[in-house]
């Protein structure tokens, strides 16, 4: 006898239930492994000196609205990108489509290395000391090479996640982050570095992964099959994953800017509140990556179903979601409401900024109840490639609501940084409004025929280029192997990538330059033997 409809809808979400929940399981650890290099760096300059603290909080401040939200756009595009090959039938060219993404990936770390070494004129903007100064300076430039590193172990990671490769991901991050304290603490605390030290730990760690990841990928046999050599065909076809990327990393870009921008208006309070503001943002951060390594897993696990067209698993895997992040957020709620005296403790010497710290955690912890579903409706729509309308939403409601309340709240009524945690709750509020009107009404069957769509537009293949090796040119797992044809026919291309490569290698190098140039001869701080 076959179950009824009701019945039969609650065991396949169940099922489906238990298969996002063990993937969650594998993701939420993996994504916190990743964040947890920067709270530990933060930890450390904490114990260093408050304006080495300030400093590398500032750091980090900045790495956050540039290099990281690039990095992240462009992996939120690669979970989508990835799975949806992955359960396509174009799946061999998974591949593909990875070197395209490191070689954009490059491109970023250019652009925003270029930017970041120019970053410390915005801490004098602000009216910090020249030690404040110095420090961050130093700590930018020891951190820039660490930004490409994040951003090759970033894509690296998907690729392996997009094929429910996680448990490596896990056990390499528990290494690479055992490996960042045990470098991390000589280089700030023992040799006195500071913040340089901070940066160079930074830097060592993510590269240390990026380079971990790549030789599991090199020398496992499960990735045979999608990880393809090295082609000039990944200088082609670059615009179905920039038109996916260019709102993704703009959305993530603006939602750390705004958030971040909070912690400006903090610092222009003064050291002190810039302090407590940043202890508490950072215990935060651990619940924001939690929830970011959920929306992994559904984005992994509904871009599989979505790539394949099946439109009601999508849909049923979309409602557990939901049910598990929503759960999720209780969890997390009374955790920080646990730990918040203990917590801290791990991030200053000073008992006043220890104090006062507190309340404004247990102010933050309520944010997470409304952060949950704000965030798993915003991975459902990113799953299904909306990251347009998810962008408008936090521009509206943390750019155009949240900020100016926060600039009343605490300059205006002076509730100092209680205001900029008011202010972001309610912001919160109408995101989670914006994103599940929009989310639950979206048509999944629509949404299947489009992702399918896109699959076969990001895993295409130049034919004019390259020919098959095999007979039946229908083949999936032998299209992967591919002769190519005189390099000729592909210089035009290869010139036009490699143009804006030497230019922006270019415009890297001489930024830099000039920074170190500009800043030691120019406004050089007193504690380097200025004036």
């Amino acid at each position: 006898m076959e179950p009824r409809i009701g019945d039969k809808f609650l065991i396949d979400l169940w099922k489906e239930t238990k298969a996002i929940f063990k993937l969650m399981v594998l993701t939420i650890p993996t994504q916190l492994l990743v964040a947890l290099p920067c709270s530990l760096c933060i930890m450390f300059a904490g114990h260093v000196s408050v304006e080495t603290l300030n400093a590398v909080g500032m750091g980090f401040t900045y790495i956050y609205c540039t290099a990281y939200s690039s990095s992240i756009g462009l992996g939120i595009t690669c979970e989508v990108l990835f799975s949806q090959a992955n359960g396509s039938t174009k799946r061999s060219s998974l591949g593909l489509v990875i070197q395209r993404c490191l070689v954009i990936s490059f491109l970023l770390f250019l652009l925003n290395g270029a930017m970041a070494t120019h970053s410390y004129i915005l801490i004098k903007f602000l009216g910090k000391n020249d030690q404040t100064v110095e420090e961050y300076y130093y700590f930018m430039l020891a951190a820039i090479p660490g930004f490409w590193g994040f951003s090759v172990m970033l894509v690296e990671m998907k690729y392996l996640q997009c094929q429910k490769i996680v448990k490596p991901c896990v056990v390499i991050g528990i290494i690479v982050n055992i490996s960042h304290v045990m470098f991390g603490i000589p280089l700030t605390l023992w040799t006195g570095l500071g913040s340089t030290g901070t940066g160079l730990s930074f830097s060592l760690t993510y590269w240390l992964w990026a380079i971990l990841f790549f030789v599991y990928i090199k020398l496992s046999k499960v990735c045979v099959e999608t990880w393809v050599p090295w082609s000039t065909e990944c200088f082609n076809c670059w615009w179905p994953i920039l038109k996916i990327a260019i709102p993704n990393t703009c959305m993530i870009a603006l939602e750390f800017s705004l958030f971040q921008a909070f912690l400006v208006l903090c610092a222009m309070l003064g050291s002190f509140y810039l302090s407590i503001y940043l202890i508490a943002a950072n215990v935060s951060e651990f619940i924001y990556n939690m929830f970011l390594g959920s929306c992994s897993a559904a984005i992994i696990h509904i871009g599989n179903y979505l790539g394949n067209g099946d439109y009601e698993l999508a849909k049923l895997s979309a409602q557990a979601s939901v049910f598990l992040v929503v759960c999720q957020s209780v969890v997390d709620f009374c955790t920080v409401l646990i730990l918040c005296y203990v917590l801290p403790f791990l991030y200053s010497n000073d008992n006043l900024i220890i104090r006062e710290s507190r309340p404004l955690i247990i102010l933050f912890a309520l944010l997470h109840l409304l952060q949950g579903v704000g965030f798993i409706y915003g991975g459902l729509l990113k799953a299904c490639s909306k990251q347009q309308f998810v962008m408008m939403a936090h521009i509206a409601c943390i750019g155009i609501i949240g900020f100016p309340i926060a600039y009343c709240l605490m300059f205006l009524v002076s509730l100092n940084v209680y205001g900029a945690a008011i202010a972001i709750q309610i912001s919160e509020v109408f995101l989670c409004i914006f994103t599940f009107a929009k989310g639950h009404f979206l048509n999944w069957k629509e949404e299947a025929y489009l992702a399918v769509e896109q699959a076969h537009k990001t895993t295409t293949i130049d034919r004019n280029n390259y020919e098959d090796s095999v007979n039946d040119p229908n083949s999936v797992k032998e299209s992967t192997r591919l002769v190519t044809k005189p390099l000729n026919k592909n210089w035009k291309t290869v010139l036009q990538k490699g143009f804006f490569i030497v230019l922006f290698t270019a415009v890297f190098i001489g930024s830099i330059y000039i920074s170190i140039l500009a800043f030691c001869t120019g406004e050089r701080p007193v504690l380097l033997g200025g004036s």
